[in-house]
């Protein structure tokens, strides 16, 4: 048997190496932008993910773009094989941010900030895998809080809003499978909103100014019938008004039921 000599394990050695090197993909750099215009490309959704495309090829984006020119930009955004990572920039019309959010494999992933023409921060909250996920916070212009609210999985567990002065206006929290909403006015709730998480249960509870149950009202439909119920501070049905044939004793409630 014959081993083939140095110079032809040489030579072969080359030919394979040349022979990866030019099958190797170039490495794309991301840090170099390329201004294309407003409408150059769409956007499709693949297993709920969007999908970036050339307008014209339709081949998924690969790059760092600008969405403009030099002097005037409208997005910004690093694409791989059409899926956003890292920022993803929009700007208002007079050049300031509108929105900045954080990508990964096209899903939002970290902060999401959108902000006032002015420049000013305006809401902040945080996306996990694509989901609302842990506190989100949005502001008057002047900076004063307006709401915040915890978010799990894209749902509200807890909120709280405010009006400019820094007075509660209206709060929401979740207790025993219920989501409860309150309005408030001067400190006091004077509006309860309930609502099951596990059926179609819903209900509103009106307060007097010491704070005692006014009301506790809810409607419900069964088949062509609609009905005005009205409840103990229980919960349990003490009273059921049909709209069609009772509209005399509806009337009694024509001030709540707007809020139903």
């Amino acid at each position: 048997m014959n081993l083939p000599t140095t110079t032809a394990r040489v030579m072969l050695f080359c030919a394979l190496f040349s022979l990866f090197c030019c099958n190797k993909k170039e490495a794309k750099d991301y840090s170099v932008p390329s201004y294309i215009p407003r409408n150059s490309y769409f956007v499709d959704n693949y297993q709920g993910v969007k999908v970036y495309r050339d307008n014209i090829s339709r081949e998924p984006l690969d790059g760092y773009f600008i969405v403009g020119n030099e002097t005037t930009k409208w997005e910004e955004f690093r694409i791989k094989e059409g899926l956003l990572f890292d920022d993803y920039i929009f700007y208002h019309q007079n050049g300031e941010k509108f929105m900045q959010s954080k990508y990964r494999n096209g899903k939002l992933n970290g902060e999401e900030k959108t902000f006032f023409p002015s420049g000013k921060l305006k809401k902040i909250s945080k996306y996990v895998d694509g989901k609302l996920d842990g506190k989100a916070i949005s502001y008057f212009e002047s900076g004063q809080v307006l709401t915040e609210s915890e978010m799990k999985d894209d749902k509200p567990l807890a909120s709280i809003t405010y009006n400019d002065k820094g007075d509660i206006e209206s709060r929401m929290f979740i207790v025993d499978g219920k989501s409860i909403t309150q309005t408030l006015k001067d400190g006091k709730v004077f509006k309860e909103q309930i609502s099951s998480i596990y059926d179609s249960f819903e209900g509103v509870k009106f307060y007097n100014e010491d704070s005692s149950m006014k009301i506790y009202l809810r409607m419900i439909d069964e088949g062509k019938d609609t009905f005005l119920v009205e409840l103990n501070e229980k919960g349990e049905e003490i009273k059921r008004i049909n709209f069609a044939t009772n509209p005399r004793e509806i009337s009694k409630y024509r001030k709540y039921i707007s809020s139903l």
